[in-house]
């Protein structure tokens, strides 16, 4: 899927008009219908204004990743924030380890909620 498939395909599923994409974004409508009838994508200049109206991340947009939804370190909540600055600081080893703890904390509560 090219990028500017994944665009029109996001406008689809928001009911978002080409009309409103483009005032949203400062594209012009004619770049906007060249994309679709010409099968091009965005210049790269284009890409991180498109990211935050559609709130979706650029690795998403360029389809390297299948989660579509950005966050921004605004909408954790301080505890999340305090978790992210505290694994950043750790080591390699104990990134992992930590990776690996918060797996087996997923398993075991999987396992208690399949009990209930």
């Amino acid at each position: 899927m090219i990028i500017s498939d994944r665009i029109f395909m996001l406008l689809k599923e928001r009911k978002i008009s080409q009309a409103e994409f483009s005032a949203a974004t400062g594209i012009s409508p004619s770049a906007i219908s060249d994309w679709k009838r010409k099968g091009t994508n965005p210049s790269i200049d284009r890409i991180i204004p498109i990211c935050e109206f559609l709130n979706v991340s650029p690795a998403y947009l360029l389809n390297t990743s299948d989660t579509p939804l950005k966050k921004s370190l605004l909408d954790y909540t301080d505890e999340e924030n305090n978790l992210i600055e505290t694994y950043r600081f750790l080591n390699h080893d104990n990134q992992n380890r930590t990776l690996g703890y918060m797996d087996a904390l997923m398993k075991m509560q999987k396992t208690d909620t399949d009990k209930k």
